[in-house]
């Protein structure tokens, strides 16, 4: 289980998560290192997990496709092997906290989970 806590109700998450949630991971890896959407993907779904979600639930409270989660958890192993690579699991969990912490301390206004279910019909 993680040890941050997301503290919002992850319906606020957007599944696509800005530059500006995302800058404390950002600012560990050079850019060439990974897809950035993999990182965006990465930090929505272990900020949506610190809820208490396992990677299914995460990805299903994302409304993303059933079965999304074995690509999340793509994205979550390639952040696994670059982050044993590189010797930085403390700097990784820091970063994750400070994400799930720029969510608590500066939720998002918009309910993402209703918006995407209106705009799918």
């Amino acid at each position: 289980m993680l040890q941050w806590r997301l503290a919002i109700d992850p319906r606020h998450i957007p599944h696509y998560l800005t530059d500006d949630h995302i800058q404390p991971l950002t600012k560990l890896i050079p850019e060439t290192a990974m897809e950035r959407r993999t990182v965006h993907r990465f930090a929505a779904v272990t900020a949506i997990r610190s809820y208490g979600f396992s990677l299914e639930e995460a990805t299903a409270a994302l409304d993303l496709p059933y079965g999304w989660g074995a690509r999340a958890n793509k994205a979550v192993a390639h952040w696994t092997r670059w982050t044993k690579a590189n010797d930085a699991a403390a700097q990784v969990a820091t970063a994750v906290q400070d994400v799930v912490d720029r969510f608590n301390s500066f939720p998002p206004k918009i309910d993402y989970q209703q918006r995407r279910r209106a705009l799918d019909g």
